[in-house]
C-alpha cells in the first residue's frame, strides 16, 4: 500500500503543474487509499500545510541549494514536503521525512538527485531554528512579506493599502493557521447538552462558541463514533461565520424562501432549522452538487426544503418572500481553510467576479415578492464584491433599502453601515460579508 507521505508527493507534484481545486482531490484520494485515521491525518495536514506556506518553503529550497536551481515539480514536491515536517510538524521524527524525501527522489529520478537533496534536507535539520527566523534579505517590502507569510505579491499589494503594517502581518499569520472545526447543532434532532454528553463520553476537546451557543468548537477528536453522530445529522460541519447569514433571512411562518447558491446546503439548513413552517426552495446552477444539498437534507430530515434544479426554478413563476444570494465569489476569506484559493486567483478576479454577483441580485430581484428582501453575502474580504455589489445595486434599484443587520444578530458583528463585514480574525473563525437588502 502507498504510504501517505508518497502520495502527498505524487499528488502535490500534480497540483504544481496545473493548480486545481485541492479539496476535492484530497476528498477523492483519501477514498482510494485504506488508511487509518492517523495516516489520513498526516496525508492531509502534509498537502494543505505545504500549500499554505509554499512560497516559504520553496525560498528556504533555494537558499540551501547549492547548485544552479533548476529542480522539476517532483523535486520541488518532495523536498517542500520534507522541509514543512522538518519546521512545522513536532511529532515527526525529521529522519522518517528526510528518508521518505530521499527515497522518492532517487527511486523517481536517480541517485545523484537524491544525494543532493540529502545534502540539503540534512542541513535543514541542522539549522533548524536559525532558518526559521530567517528573514528574506530584499529590499522590496512587499516581496519580503509575500515570501515570508506565503502569499501572492499582488495580494500583499492589495491588502497594504487596506491594513496597517501590523494588522496585515496578522491576517496574513491567521490565514497560515489550522483553521478550527466548527460544528452546527441541528434542533431538530438533539440539542447543546445532550450533544456535550456525546461529545464527553467521546473524549472529545470542545467548547461553545462565544459567538453562537448552537456552534461547537471541536478541537480534538480520535473517536469515531462522532462521524455517526454527523451522518445521523445531529450535527453538520459549518464555520460559525457562515450561521451569521441564516439569521438575516429571519424566515417566518408561511412564507417561501428561496436559496439561489445553495450547495452544498450549510445555509439551507440553518435557515429550515430556524423556522419549522417556512418553506424553502433550495437550487444551484451546478446540477452535480445538488446531489449535495439532497445529501444534506435527507441526513438531517428537514421537512420543509425542497431540492429543485436551477433551470427549473429560475424559468419557474413562484415569487419569494426572500432569496438568499450566497454568492460565488474570490474566497478570500476562507484561505485558512482553502489555502490553494491564494495561489489559483488573479488580481483582476474580484471584478469579474463583482459582475457576476450583480447578474445575480438582478434575478434575485425578479423573483421576489413586492414587499420581499434579498439577503447577500459572501466569503470574500475585498470590496469589490462585498460593499462595492451592493451599493451597484442600490443605486440601480431606488425601490431598496439597506436593513441594519443589528435587527437580527448582535450588534457587535456589525459594522456602522449595517453590514456584517468581518475578517476571520475578528470572529475565530473564516471572513464573511452579508447584507439584508428590503423592498420598500
Amino acid at each position: 500500500m502507498v504510504e501517505p507521505r508518497r502520495a502527498a508527493v505524487e499528488l502535490y507534484e500534480k497540483w504544481l503543474n496545473h493548480k486545481f481545486r485541492i479539496d476535492k482531490a484530497v476528498r477523492s484520494e483519501l477514498n482510494r487509499y485504506c488508511w487509518d485515521e492517523r495516516d489520513k491525518a498526516l496525508y492531509y495536514e502534509l498537502i494543505y500545510g505545504t500549500i499554505r506556506h509554499k512560497l516559504w518553503l520553496e525560498w528556504i529550497f533555494r537558499y540551501l541549494s547549492f547548485r544552479e536551481f533548476k529542480p522539476n515539480n517532483l523535486i520541488i514536491s518532495a523536498v517542500t514536503i520534507c522541509l514543512y515536517q522538518i519546521f512545522f510538524l513536532d511529532r515527526i521524527p525529521e529522519y522518517a521525512a528526510v528518508n521518505s524525501a530521499v527515497n522518492i527522489v532517487r527511486r523517481r529520478i536517480g541517485l545523484s538527485e537524491s544525494r543532493w537533496i540529502n545534502a540539503i534536507l540534512r542541513r535543514a535539520c541542522r539549522e533548524h531554528q536559525e532558518l526559521l527566523i530567517l528573514e528574506p534579505d530584499l529590499d522590496d517590502e512587499y516581496k519580503r512579506i509575500a515570501l515570508k507569510y506565503s502569499f501572492p505579491e499582488w495580494m500583499i499589494k492589495r491588502w497594504k493599502n487596506r491594513f496597517s503594517s501590523d494588522q496585515l502581518r496578522n491576517f496574513l499569520k491567521w490565514n497560515n493557521r489550522r483553521p478550527d472545526t466548527y460544528l452546527r447543532i441541528n434542533h431538530f434532532r438533539t440539542n447543546p447538552e445532550e450533544i456535550s454528553e456525546i461529545f464527553i463520553a467521546t473524549g472529545s476537546e470542545f467548547e461553545a462558541s462565544p459567538i453562537n451557543n448552537d456552534f461547537i468548537i471541536l478541537k480534538k477528536t480520535s473517536n469515531l463514533n462522532l462521524m455517526k453522530v454527523i451522518e445521523d445529522g445531529f450535527i453538520s460541519v459549518q464555520d460559525v461565520s457562515q450561521g451569521l447569514v441564516a439569521p438575516l433571512v429571519n424566515p417566518q411562518p408561511g412564507e417561501l424562501i428561496l436559496d439561489l447558491c445553495a450547495a452544498p446546503g450549510g445555509k439551507t439548513g440553518h435557515i429550515a432549522e430556524l423556522c419549522n413552517e417556512c418553506k424553502i426552495i433550495s437550487t444551484d446552477k451546478s446540477e452535480m452538487r445538488l446531489n449535495l444539498i439532497n445529501e444534506n437534507v435527507n441526513r438531517c430530515g428537514y421537512t420543509n426544503v425542497e431540492v429543485l434544479s436551477y433551470n427549473d426554478v429560475i424559468n419557474g413563476k413562484k415569487k419569494f418572500d426572500a432569496v438568499l444570494v450566497d454568492a460565488p465569489c474570490t474566497g478570500t476569506g476562507v484561505m485558512s481553510r482553502r489555502p490553494d484559493i491564494r495561489w489559483r486567483k488573479n488580481a483582476d478576479d474580484a471584478v469579474k467576479m463583482a459582475k457576476v454577483q450583480i447578474e445575480l441580485l438582478k434575478l434575485a430581484d425578479s423573483m421576489l415578492q413586492p414587499k420581499g428582501r434579498i439577503i447577500y453575502s459572501t466569503c470574500s474580504i475585498e470590496k469589490e464584491e462585498n460593499e462595492g455589489v451592493v451599493e451597484k445595486f442600490l443605486a440601480d434599484k431606488s425601490n431598496y433599502e439597506l436593513n441594519d443587520s443589528s435587527r437580527f444578530i448582535d450588534k457587535k458583528l456589525v459594522n456602522e453601515k449595517g453590514y456584517v463585514s468581518l475578517l476571520g480574525m475578528e470572529i475565530n473563525g473564516d471572513g464573511v460579508f452579508a447584507a439584508r437588502l428590503e423592498r420598500n
